[in-house]
């Protein structure tokens, strides 16, 4: 990934005025071409990013979860609204519901029909997979949870239901074009099939750029990527461009994902220990113990 991060990399000449025109698919920020087309916070290096970033369990947790919900909430709408097309009464559906059942693999109806039924798995799998992970990454213990889902299988098993999002994304897609071209006349259909693929290659670029963006410039952590003050006297387009000349200056000079985050996470432990000996030296009644690290979850790393 790293390697394919470098050979993608924008040239320094490109980077000073590059926010000066508007980019459709921001060529040049995501890190290669798949990114076009698959967003990169689905991808594993985003996963990646984000467990190695979150030096506390309470934190990763809540970063796991939080999509988690997301994801069901999404998948459980594309579901319903397959099912109610594949079994809707109108005379579209009862065509390709026809063309099933007799097998007429040569016509349009039988593989929009083919999409719509191989869209339904992947949302049933997907869910499947989502609710499953939801369910155990929820009762791994705090001090434990960096562990698990920093191991590969871990990794794996938090990633598994953003693969088959993709699939269900592009399948929904797919089969909806197909019923675009069944009810409509071939200009029209070819017009809406055409844009609607380089509306999702513009919206997935875009979403690529500034998730590589921020995880090339460590945004997820809590550490601040550029100076209160230099913040401040900036202007969103020259803000743009500064984060822009450090996604490249990461790449050029990239490092593993462990190793981009422990001072940052060295920070923490050391912050959260403070705080917790000054809350135990306030304590007026015993209590028996201090905080754990991972019960001490609003450490400001600006500190």
């Amino acid at each position: 990934m790293s390697s394919s991060g470098i050979t993608k990399c924008l040239p320094q000449s490109k980077v000073d005025g590059y926010f000066n025109t508007w980019h459709i698919f921001w060529v040049g920020i995501p890190a290669t071409v798949t990114e076009h087309f698959v967003s990169a916070e689905l991808s594993s290096f985003w996963r990646r990013h984000l467990i190695w970033s979150k030096p506390a369990g309470k934190l990763l947790r809540e970063a796991l979860t939080q999509r988690f919900a997301s994801t069901t909430v999404f998948l459980s709408l594309i579901l319903g609204t397959e099912i109610r097309v594949l079994f809707s009464p109108s005379t579209p559906a009862d065509n390709v519901r026809n063309a099933l059942k007799n097998e007429e693999s040569h016509t349009l109806e039988y593989w929009t029909g083919i999409g719509l039924c191989l869209s339904i798995f992947f949302s049933i799998a997907a869910l499947v997979a989502n609710f499953t992970a939801w369910g155990i990454y929820t009762v791994i213990g705090n001090e434990n949870l960096k562990l698990i889902a920093r191991s590969s299988i871990g990794l794996y098993g938090a990633q598994l239901p953003n693969i088959l999002v993709v699939g269900v994304i592009y399948l929904f897609y797919t089969w909806v074009a197909l019923f675009w071209w069944i009810i409509m006349p071939i200009g029209p259909a070819v017009i809406l099939s055409v844009g609607g693929i380089l509306l999702i290659v513009h919206i997935v670029s875009t979403y690529s750029a500034l998730a590589r963006i921020i995880m090339d410039t460590g945004a997820m952590s809590s550490k601040r990527v550029l100076d209160q003050e230099l913040e401040d006297d900036m202007t969103p387009q020259e803000l743009a461009e500064e984060l822009l000349k450090r996604t490249r200056e990461a790449r050029v000079n990239s490092v593993p994902v462990n190793l981009k985050y422990r001072e940052i996470n060295k920070q923490y432990i050391a912050n959260a220990i403070s705080r917790s000996k000054r809350t135990n030296e306030s304590e007026e009644f015993g209590v028996g113990g201090g905080l754990s690290i991972d019960e001490i979850a609003d450490v400001d790393l600006a500190d």
